[in-house]
């Protein structure tokens, strides 16, 4: 990826350097004939790419034909944005073809790849649902839609006398499937010698994802204005990238604190509860790729003309069914089954104890206390009770109810929490060292205290 962007860099500043600015400037307008040369030569290998694929059937395209469609989509689009074709008469429509088989490139990989690990996940259907057949008829819908649009980009692209060289690429050019490699995602995180305490922040998180998930009222939509009014309240792009990454969060930090551990060996709930968040991860990131193409031509920063034309090939209830009705609903089922693993593993690897804290004299509980209250549970990931006075118990990883329990009572002189012990130590030593309060600040904070500074 990184010699293709120094490709491109190094055919832009060519470009540059034989058209122009003649005048010194960063910037010239250049002409629909002079880009179009730059484009057919920055279009070739992508040309070659999909000349293989349409000469095939989409129903042998394989997970490396799409991450190789995906990848030459992306190049070319980066060269068009580029040049600001997306906002130019003659070439927007292409810049829009090219972006969107981008889109549908990623949906395709992501199930292609759940379809190729599914049987090794260990996992069980949702209630109700046959899922691998349903999978199949997603990936054979995202295919043909893929097809479809290649179909009118290269009539586009005749229409734009842009030719399309002969060649194709032999089917040795696709990658096989691999593995991303990367370093475990520790920089925020402290040292933990305790590895039973990140396997119950693992537990405790799904367990919130469940909710959260469950709670925006997922079902099966036929209504078409239902559908997207549910997408537009519920599941909009900015919302199912939040899906998306909380679920993404709880894979990466199982793989960096649970796999392959003696723990995943011995407990037999860890490897289900992995296979449960990743076949949830790969249908949330193709809701998120259908519901960006949706929005993509909703909105008005595309022109009418565009949106119409792409209509014709791919119509929006059908993103929408596939998007919310398939993959939303399936991840739902998925992220249902699994929590029963979660609520078996929590309990066995915390120690739940309850203890009353002295406030300090002289100390008020108001907003920086609360804060520091919160900043504790956030830290450690696993349910955090706490109750002042007479009132229930309410959530210590809520900063507003916090705030708000510390607003109602700030001449309270016990604080209740319920919590596991390694969290407990902390809240002995912050309220010991008086909630912060002191002379000293945040600075006479003890050592185990000083992700709170």
């Amino acid at each position: 990826m990184a010699r293709r962007k120094r490709k491109r860099q190094r055919r832009i500043t060519q470009a540059s350097a034989v058209i122009g600015p003649a005048d010194g400037s960063l910037e010239r307008i250049l002409s629909e004939k002079e880009f179009l040369p730059l484009l057919v030569s920055s279009a070739q290998p992508f040309f070659r790419l999909t000349n293989f694929l349409v000469s095939t059937s989409p129903t042998t395209w394989s997970e490396s034909h799409m991450f190789s469609l995906l990848t030459e989509a992306n190049v070319l689009e980066s060269f068009l944005d580029d040049f600001d074709a997306r906002n130019n008469g003659v070439f927007t429509y292409l810049t829009e073809l090219v972006a969107s088989l981008r889109g549908f490139a990623n949906a395709a990989h992501a199930l292609q790849h759940l379809q190729r690990r599914y049987p090794k996940y260990g996992v069980e259907d949702p209630a109700g649902v046959s899922f691998e057949p349903l999978l199949a008829d997603a990936i054979e819908w995202t295919t043909v839609s893929i097809s479809k649009l290649l179909k009118e980009l290269y009539q586009e692209s005749e229409a734009r006398g842009i030719p399309i060289p002969r060649e194709a690429v032999g089917d040795r050019h696709f990658p096989s499937a691999f593995a991303r490699l990367r370093l475990p995602r520790t920089a925020d995180e402290e040292d933990v010698a305790d590895e039973q305490q990140r396997i119950a922040e693992v537990a405790s998180k799904y367990l919130k994802t469940c909710d959260l998930i469950e709670g925006i009222g997922i079902e099966k939509i036929s209504d078409p204005i239902r559908l997207r009014h549910f997408v537009a309240k519920s599941c909009s792009e900015e919302k199912a990238r939040f899906y998306e990454a909380g679920v993404h969060n709880l894979q990466s930090k199982y793989d960096t604190y649970i796999k392959n551990t003696a723990f995943e060996a011995k407990d037999a709930n860890l490897r289900p509860l992995r296979g449960y968040i990743s076949v949830s991860l790969h249908l949330l990131e193709y809701v998120t790729h259908l519901v960006h193409f949706y929005e993509r031509h909703e909105n008005d920063i595309r022109s009418e003309k565009t949106k119409q034309r792409i209509a014709r090939i791919i119509v929006k209830g059908e993103v929408l069914d596939n998007a919310i009705n398939f993959g939303l609903c399936c991840a739902a089922g998925f992220l249902r089954r699994g929590r029963a693993h979660a609520q078996a593993i929590f309990p066995a690897y915390t120690r739940l104890r309850v203890e009353t804290l002295q406030v300090p004299n002289g100390t008020t509980l108001h907003l920086r206390p609360a804060t520091l209250i919160y900043k504790v549970a956030a830290h450690y990931g696993t349910p955090v009770q706490m109750r002042i006075g007479v009132s229930d118990w309410i959530d210590a990883g809520s900063p507003i109810r916090v705030a708000v329990a510390f607003g109602m009572n700030p001449e309270a002189r016990e604080v209740v929490f319920r919590a596991d012990e390694a969290v407990l130590r902390d809240y002995r030593a912050l309220f010991d060292c008086g909630l912060g309060e002191g002379p000293g600040g945040l600075d006479q904070l003890p050592e185990r205290l000083s992700y709170l500074r």
